[in-house]
């Protein structure tokens, strides 16, 4: 299983993909349109967003792939 934690921004977001000994298997920087291609690559895995201004969006993408949880980053 993996576990993705997605930093979003205005138009690309930061992802980092865990496996399930908590080790960083890879990072990446994608524009916020191709998150969908991220998602389809780790589908079936675990994934947690900020709750920002533009996550209705994403969490909508990201939501046909992946199980997505909001999290509040403060």
């Amino acid at each position: 299983m993996y576990y993705l934690g997605i930093d979003l921004h205005k138009d690309e977001s930061h992802v980092a993909v865990l496996d399930d000994d908590a080790e960083v298997v890879e990072e990446i920087r994608v524009a916020n349109a191709n998150l969908d291609e991220v998602a389809k690559e780790y589908a079936g895995a675990k994934a947690a967003i900020e709750a920002t201004s533009n996550y209705y969006t994403v969490y909508d993408t990201l939501d046909e792939h992946l199980d997505v949880v909001v999290a509040d980053p403060s």
